[in-house]
């Protein structure tokens, strides 16, 4: 059920659109906990979702990690193209790296256990399409997994004999085939995962969960050009005025939002069905920025015009 804060009031920290708050910050903190336990919860939970995993031969099959008590490697955010090249020298057995960087080649997360490499792409707040079209995201991955066989499961002084190549998503709305990878997960997944590991009182349970559900909220399993209703009727400025008065706790539609509405004339105002939703149970999705709380909303018409609210 998509709902949002009784309170009205948005945290800083759930206003955060970047992925890597999500993939570098948050998740990490579960897959630390309690000397890898975390992680080794992670694993089961890939298990449980059927992801596979790729050996150096190319062979795929379900995916088979054994924890062990050592030679456990978490990195985010690492470029390791760039990275790579930059140690080169210090490296002894590394062959010449011949890709080219880009951020595109970057993954979210690389985990190394024992001789097994699990590597996360992650999406989330992004609605783009690089973040949401399948042949763009297949192309992304496709080319992570050359950095994936060619330098990290080449790198001197390992043995790593397989990798799982994770695509982490808001949504189940793909599949391994289609994009090319070892599994899905989604983010649901890991806000039960963190649940499970640290509580469900702890500060990073309580982030994913509040993230689903304003995911849910403003996106949703429907692009921004979905054509599904997203208002439960429309008013004009004076009932408006009355539901404001009543204590009514609504969201009003208007494209552009307040900008927009500080610029368009009284008869503009006057005539204009101005969309209407409740605010803790929306119908369909929202884009923040056209929806408006009924309070700033009304502030707004009551600075601007005045005369509206003469009797």
């Amino acid at each position: 059920m998509k709902t949002m804060s009784n309170t009205g009031a948005l945290r800083i920290d759930d206003i955060c659109r970047t992925e890597r708050y999500y993939t570098a910050t948050l998740l990490p903190i579960i897959l630390f906990h309690n000397s890898f336990e975390g992680l080794k919860s992670f694993v089961e939970l890939l298990k449980e979702k059927n992801v596979t995993q790729t050996d150096n031969n190319g062979n795929i099959s379900p995916i088979d990690i054994v924890s062990p008590n050592e030679k456990i490697e978490i990195v985010t955010e690492m470029d390791i193209v760039r990275d790579v090249k930059y140690y080169s020298n210090w490296i002894i057995g590394l062959k010449d790296i011949t890709i080219v960087g880009s951020e595109s080649l970057r993954p979210d997360v690389v985990i190394i256990i024992g001789r097994s490499l699990i590597v996360i792409e992650g999406k989330y707040f992004d609605n783009s399409s690089s973040a949401t079209n399948v042949s763009k995201i297949r192309n992304q991955l496709t080319n992570q997994q050359n950095v994936i066989k060619n330098i990290l499961m080449k790198f001197p002084g390992y043995d790593i004999q397989s990798y799982s190549h994770i695509f982490l998503s808001p949504s189940y709305g793909y599949s391994t085939d289609d994009i090319g990878c070892n599994g899905i997960i989604n983010w649901k997944d890991i806000s039960n995962l963190s649940k499970k590991v640290l509580g469900d009182k702890h500060y990073v349970t309580e982030r994913l969960m509040e993230s689903n559900n304003l995911y849910s909220y403003v996106i949703g399993e429907k692009s921004a050009n979905s054509k599904v209703k997203n208002y439960c009727g429309k008013y004009k400025i004076g009932e408006i005025i009355k539901k404001h008065d009543n204590g009514e706790d609504l969201l009003i539609g208007f494209t552009g939002g307040l900008s927009k509405l500080r610029s368009i004339s009284k008869d503009k105002i006057q005539s204009h069905d101005f969309k209407w939703d409740y605010r803790l149970k929306p119908v369909g999705t929202k884009i923040p920025v056209n929806w408006i709380l009924i309070s700033k909303f009304f502030d707004t018409i009551k600075e601007l015009h005045p005369y509206l609210f003469t009797k």
